[in-house]
């Protein structure tokens, strides 16, 4: 196994008691070294990772140096392994660059842009993809070396392995071809997408709602604690017209008013301004008096850097999707009851009430109404199945 060390060469000592700085690059029992340019004192290096020079006026210029060879060498071993290639010493030395784009680069890229958008979701999904796809590969694989063949096997890991439904294959093969998409906007040299010919089918989803009288029955329930708030942020939800998870247990107390509650929507970032009536204003007087920093007591402190508020969130999901699960069953509701179900339970309410698609997408939040057309699609069965009843 190839090893790459910033070192200092401590047998070539200059007429000014420095030595230089270099990189050893190791393989099978030989060495070759690759200078930078820069020559220190002993005292002033210290064999490590990163920060190999202190103590100098150039050291952090000197250390960047060092990490930047170092990595290029780094790449340039990838590559040959990548291509099947023996190891070559002159290469790695060499000032000739790696040849070839991995997907560990270009789903990189894209993750960085969506962590400077805070897009935190989409952000952790490509990273994600990332460690998936060095774990099917074992290690990183060269764009221009995929297949359809290397697509199938990334299909098969996505469902036998991770064990992820057709929707959720569907959705990551299509995150990998735009992934592509980019890699050849970038590199012309690429070659063709491979995705491009790969579409694997998805199934119809079967959005799970509540009818009124089972939110009834859940409003009806006597709890108590943490099983009792997240009761409440449920019917919340759902009296809000569907409002996210994430948009809930962020509402401040200054946000609303006495007629009405203001709020941004995460997704499509339209501000909303909902009229308050009585079943919203009874949860809303129940957590008014909290001492919280928002309406529910369910993230304790206020929270700003959007790093540790995105992680809060997906803990706080995870513990009122598993309330709801109990409240359920208390409930004597069969149904698989999660904190998303509100939107569809009020989006299939209004759908049952005759009220305008038109509306019922600005009330969703959706930006374009093939998604209303494509959701409220989904709450259909039960309304098909009463308008037939009795003719046959």
């Amino acid at each position: 196994m190839a090893t790459v060390k910033v070192i200092l060469k401590t047998h070539r000592k200059k007429d000014d008691g420095t030595f230089l700085v270099c990189i050893r690059i190791s393989n099978e029992g030989k060495s070759r070294y690759k200078y930078i340019g820069y020559s220190v004192k002993p005292e002033q290096f210290k064999e490590g990772n990163g920060d190999w020079v202190r103590k100098h006026p150039d050291a952090l210029y000197i250390n960047s140096i060092a990490e930047d060879e170092r990595s290029k060498i780094m790449e340039k071993i990838t590559r040959l392994r990548l291509n099947n290639q023996p190891f070559d010493f002159d290469f790695l030395i060499s000032d000739v660059p790696a040849q070839g784009h991995t997907f560990s680069e270009i789903l990189d890229v894209i993750a960085s842009r969506y962590h400077a958008d805070s897009a935190l979701t989409l952000y952790y999904r490509m990273i994600s993809l990332k460690t998936q796809l060095r774990e099917i590969f074992k290690g990183d694989i060269l764009l221009n070396s995929i297949t359809i063949e290397e697509i199938r096997r990334i299909d098969s890991f996505f469902r036998n392995e991770k064990k992820n439904t057709s929707n959720t294959v569907v959705r990551k093969i299509k995150h990998l071809r735009s992934a592509f998409r980019e890699a050849q906007r970038m590199w012309p040299d690429i070659g063709q997408n491979p995705f491009e010919f790969f579409h694997p089918k998805s199934t119809p989803v079967n959005r799970a709602k509540l009818t009124p009288e089972q939110i009834s029955e859940i409003e009806a329930l006597s709890l108590m604690g943490v099983m009792d708030i997240y009761r409440d942020a449920f019917l919340f939800s759902y009296y809000t017209q569907g409002m996210r998870f994430g948009s809930v247990i962020l509402i401040k107390r200054d946000q609303i008013q006495t007629m009405s509650l203001k709020y941004q929507m995460t997704k499509g970032l339209h501000f909303r301004e909902l009229s308050l009536h009585p079943k919203l204003n009874r949860i809303i007087s129940k957590y008014m008096p909290g001492k919280s920093p928002y309406l529910f007591p369910i993230l304790k402190k206020e929270i700003t850097n959007k790093r540790e508020l995105h992680m809060a969130k997906n803990e706080a999901n995870t513990v009122a999707n598993a309330c709801l699960k109990r409240i359920a069953i208390l409930a004597g509701i069969s149904e698989k009851v999660t904190f998303h179900v509100a939107k569809h339970s009020y989006a299939q309410m209004i759908k049952r009430a005759g009220v305008d698609p038109w509306i019922v997408k600005d009330s969703l939040g959706h930006t374009n109404f093939s998604t209303t057309e494509a959701y409220l699609k989904s709450l259909d069965n039960d309304q098909i199945n009463e308008a037939i009843t009795g003719l046959y």
